[in-house]
């Protein structure tokens, strides 16, 4: 799918790789995206891959993936810069309840100051 680069929403309930170069690979890909929605996976995006999101994918406005939040996220991220994206809605998927709810929201924050969770 990321050869198909003019792409604005894409939603999958297929598992598909959400590791860290898989995140940039897609959000490299994609830089036209508005929205994305990932079902299925058993894994979540770590924290510190939504920055890339953030970097590429200016006019992302929906985000419902599932999140990385169940294990211990630092509370500063080395060379996670402040952004001022326009995303609105994060929608975290699956089950995962935050370690640290404080530390999720400081960085969701960081990145995406406007943001609405639902």
């Amino acid at each position: 799918m990321c050869r198909l680069t003019s792409l604005k929403k894409v939603v999958t309930n297929y598992p598909i790789p959400l590791d860290d170069a898989s995140v940039q690979m897609m959000a490299k890909s994609w830089p036209d995206l508005t929205s994305l929605t990932i079902q299925g996976n058993e894994m979540g995006v770590a924290i510190q891959a939504l920055g890339q999101l953030a970097q590429y994918c200016p006019l992302l406005d929906e985000l419902c993936i599932p999140l990385a939040v169940d294990m211990d996220i630092p509370l500063y991220i080395p060379g996670q810069p402040l952004h001022s994206h326009r995303l609105s809605l994060i929608c975290p998927r699956g089950e995962r309840e935050p370690k640290n709810p404080a530390i999720v929201a400081r960085h969701l924050d960081r990145l995406f100051p406007f943001v609405e969770v639902n």
